[in-house]
């Protein structure tokens, strides 16, 4: 008991708390007993349930400190309040025709995610390097070091996601030719292409033990 104890400590090196120090059913118990206490409209990052309880140890940032006979652990929660939720978007552009022209134009952006919040009201610009600073999978903590902007400021990033007419001016534009190189972006279960003309395409698929294949 003492050595797994010892070991716990010892991961506090990294600000992380370790279930061994303090078990999954203790934790919960204890987040719940302080939740009374947050300021009105804050609540815990995600619900409090024992099946996610594994979100609060990766989110959670300890401090240790050793006293004469005891040693406290002060644990820092992540909270957030309503306009404090956002959903996260990979701005994705792709080259269409100019009209009585025979090239086409694709808009560029200068951050690649839009990040808005549950009202798309408001909404944050992430630039892939961005992400580094953040910390978990599905649902993400991010450190609050961004500006948060209303949805009547007009930035390129935000006029592609909401398609108005002000990105042909805020976004860089790019002139491809008429035989463009095709383009593909892999997504988890799907592919987004664009060709510079009529394409047929087949697709082969599995299904159950056969490949079907179909144009």
């Amino acid at each position: 008991m003492v050595k797994e104890v010892l070991i716990s400590l010892d991961g506090t090196v990294t600000w992380k708390l370790s279930i061994n120090l303090i078990p999954p059913v203790m934790l919960r118990n204890i987040l719940k007993n302080v939740t009374s206490y947050f300021p009105d409209a804050y609540t815990l990052c995600v619900i409090l349930q024992l099946n996610n309880i594994n979100l609060f140890y990766e989110f959670m940032d300890i401090l240790l400190f050793a006293l004469y006979n005891s040693v406290k652990v002060v644990m820092s929660v992540t909270l957030k309040t309503f306009e404090r939720h956002f959903y996260m978007y990979k701005l994705i552009t792709f080259p269409h025709k100019i009209s009585n022209l025979d090239n086409y134009i694709q808009l560029t952006a200068e951050y690649d995610n839009l990040v808005l919040d549950d009202s798309n009201q408001r909404f944050l610009l992430w630039k892939e390097a961005d992400l580094k600073k953040c910390r978990g999978k599905g649902i993400m903590v991010f450190p609050a070091d961004k500006p948060i902007y209303g949805r009547n400021v007009l930035t390129c990033e935000s006029s592609i996601y909401f398609q108005r007419d002000e990105a042909r001016t805020l976004c860089s534009r790019r002139i491809l030719p008429q035989n463009f190189a095709p383009i593909f972006i892999r997504h988890p279960h799907d592919w987004i292409y664009s060709f510079s003309s009529k394409q047929q395409v087949t697709l082969k698929c599995r299904q159950n033990a056969t490949w079907i294949t179909s144009t």
